[in-house]
């Protein structure tokens, strides 16, 4: 079979979050099934086809309407053009869809050009009252997510936030996010205890997902703990204020406490797994988020996991034992890193409990073979 997969924007860094590792997972999974799957994306760089692990990557400069960065406004008309004289060939299209002028115009054009398709939101098309989503539900997001033959949701609140932005007319079905195995079954990189602890915040900067809640806590704990608290992810608008913060704290404090909290670089896609695998904890506070991929990922990579009680993965988490659930304060958070620092072995068991139901429930694979049936059924 031919698969097109259609992601807004290819993220290098982690700058589009959780889609673009999920639309990359997926693609590669139904290849290794011996399907021929491209990926096409906007991209900030020049559009150089390239490949990984046996999918074709294609991607398409993107530009903001209106100016700024605002992944809602991208637009990319050469991918239009594209699709214009590639989508025919392919048997069906799966669309990582959100409210931007990327996923929404390829959604209807190949809506147009009777290509199948089916279309996983990723908990970003909540309900909007102002008057342009309004009009961009009307022209662009109600019909493309009607007229997919699936439309998928993560878990029941996604499908409710669907209903009440979309209605009840479209084919939701359920799809999980999942890890390739090799991550699942990675082994950790220093449990010998050689290494300062390292407490590991791995996330884009951007205000839901809450750094700066991580680095005031982070504070209070290097005061007591030789730990080392690291902060990577590429700014989506806390990077100053984090910088303002890690600067007056060193100030105030010295160098004793402010050289174990560091800010580092952005790291690529495809070694999000392996810096994982080299911490010890993973911590990230965001709210209302309904299923990080960073989470699942460091649950994979065998880290126990302290994420909040409005994070989706809250029951798995607590029902598995594989981290902590707090509250959004940063006390709860200081209390339930420095339980895990106070019991190490604990800690460890927990996260290798997290491996194992990520292993068991949350693999790629069976994603794929489930995408799989519902492709063939949509070619019917």
């Amino acid at each position: 079979m031919r698969i097109l997969q259609v992601l807004p924007v290819y993220s290098r860094h982690g700058e589009y979050g959780g889609p673009s590792t999920v639309a990359i997972n997926q693609s590669v999974a139904l290849a290794q099934l011996g399907h021929d799957v491209t990926l096409i994306a906007g991209d900030l760089q020049p559009d150089i086809p390239a490949s990984v692990e046996g999918v074709e990557l294609i991607t398409f400069p993107i530009t903001t309407i209106g100016g700024g960065q605002s992944f809602t406004r991208v637009c990319s008309p050469r991918m239009l053009t594209w699709l214009r004289h590639h989508a025919r060939s392919f048997d069906i299209a799966h669309i990582h869809l959100s409210r931007d002028f990327v996923s929404l115009p390829a959604a209807r054009l190949l809506n147009a050009m009777n290509v199948a398709t089916c279309v996983q939101t990723h908990g970003m098309i909540n309900p909007r009252t102002s008057l342009i989503h309004r009009a961009i539900d009307t022209v662009f997001t109600k019909p493309a997510v009607r007229k997919a033959y699936r439309a998928f949701y993560l878990n029941d609140t996604e499908r409710k936030k669907l209903e009440r932005a979309i209605g009840d007319q479209p084919r939701y079905d359920l799809l999980i996010n999942g890890v390739p195995a090799d991550t699942s079954t990675r082994a950790r990189a220093h449990d010998d205890g050689s290494s300062p602890t390292e407490v590991l915040f791995l996330a884009r900067l951007h205000r839901r997902k809450r750094p700066l809640t991580f680095a005031m806590a982070a504070a209070q704990l290097a005061r007591d703990y030789p730990a080392r608290f690291t902060i990577i992810g590429p700014d989506e608008g806390e990077g100053m204020a984090l910088d303002e913060f890690l600067a007056d704290l060193a100030e105030r404090e010295g160098s004793s406490v402010a050289h174990r909290i560091q800010r580092l670089e952005p790291v690529s896609a495809d070694v999000v797994s392996e810096r994982l695998a080299k911490s010890d904890i993973y911590v990230l506070p965001s709210v209302n988020e309904p299923l990080p991929m960073s989470v699942l990922e460091a649950m994979a990579a065998g880290l126990p996991v302290i994420i909040t009680e409005t994070c989706g993965f809250a029951e798995l988490v607590e029902q598995a034992d594989a981290g902590t659930v707090v509250d959004d304060t940063v006390e709860g958070l200081v209390k339930a890193i420095a339980r895990m620092l106070d019991d190490p072995i604990a800690a460890r068991a927990q996260g290798q409990r997290g491996r194992h139901v990520v292993h068991e429930t949350w693999s790629v694979a069976s994603v794929a073979r489930q995408l799989e049936l519902e492709y063939f059924a949509a070619e019917r």
